[in-house]
């Protein structure tokens, strides 16, 4: 009988374990590109004795050993407000963090498990009042989670003019005259996909806007895409024919945020920006930015005569 409790209680135990695991990713975690960042000093394990950290300046940070807790100071005015997000690190990376905010009495004020990309965390926080507010950075739990990590801290960005594209080709929206605008993916569905063979490397499964340029004979676009609230998983590219998206693909990319691609046109014609997203629409909410454009109804005679 002891025999019997022992391995149903086993069995309890490991399909628990299994409960706490988390599928594998189907797209690797592109690491933190930017080499110039501060370094976590330990132990900054209490609020007491937590690093002071500051929106703008990354930081490097380990969760070492397993367990490790990451505490850092953040100062804040009322109502200011900072997206706060910890990305893969330098290789030996933890993987998965969770992400919380905490004031002065030890009152958490914000969480978060899988916001970032991948399992990392992503928060969007505003400061309730002017003072120093804590964030603290754990593995997913205390036993099997350590490595590497990069905590950073954005101002929140000014919402730019909303521009809702079209649900298909058909119902495509005008994208010459636009150099900034923000669109919510979570309002469309998924009607195009590149494909893994396609422009973009990956397939794209996820809700999709579209937009639509005309250009000239060597008329170009330079355009990026990439989220302002929570992390979504976007994937960005033109076509010229919607009813070919494998083929038709004149430009894409899906190499982690942010998207983005230039195309100059030999030929001329009408071409379809498609907003993508690998699965899902994620936080939804995405910035698209036109850094250039030389496009058919801005091209005067001058302009037409400077592409030859």
């Amino acid at each position: 009988m002891k025999k019997l409790m022992l391995l149903v209680l086993t069995l309890a135990l490991c399909i628990s374990c299994t409960a706490l695991a988390k599928p594998a990713l189907e797209k690797p975690v592109q690491p933190f590109d930017n080499p110039s960042r501060a370094a976590e000093a330990e132990d900054n394990g209490t609020i007491a004795s937590a690093n002071p950290f500051t929106v703008g300046d990354p930081m490097s940070a380990a969760i070492d050993p397993a367990g490790d807790i990451d505490f850092f100071a953040i100062t804040g005015t009322s109502g200011d407000c900072v997206i706060l997000e910890t990305h893969a690190g330098d290789g030996t990376d933890v993987e998965d963090t969770k992400l919380y905010v905490y004031d002065a009495a030890e009152n958490e004020l914000a969480d978060d498990d899988d916001g970032g990309e991948g399992y990392y965390s992503m928060l969007e926080f505003e400061f309730p009042a002017d003072g120093t507010y804590y964030i603290k950075v754990i593995g997913y739990n205390a036993t099997s989670y350590q490595g590497t990590y990069v905590l950073t801290g954005t101002a929140c960005p000014e919402p730019p003019e909303v521009y809702p594209g079209g649900e298909t080709c058909a119902e495509a929206a005008n994208l010459n005259d636009k150099t900034v605008f923000s669109l919510n993916l979570c309002d469309y569905t998924n009607d195009y996909d590149p494909t893994g063979d396609g422009c973009t490397g990956w397939g794209a499964m996820g809700p999709d806007a579209v937009y639509y340029v005309i250009l000239p004979a060597g008329g170009t676009v330079d355009v990026c895409v990439t989220q302002i609230a929570g992390y979504t998983d976007l994937s960005l590219y033109l076509l010229s024919d919607c009813g070919d998206p494998l083929n038709a693909c004149v430009a894409g990319d899906d190499s982690g945020n942010p998207e983005c691609i230039t195309y100059e046109s030999v030929e001329g014609g009408t071409y379809y920006l498609i907003v993508d997203t690998y699965s899902s629409c994620g936080g939804g909410e995405v910035l698209v930015t036109i850094n250039s454009m030389v496009a058919a109804e801005e091209s005067s005679f001058s302009t037409l005569k400077s592409l030859y």
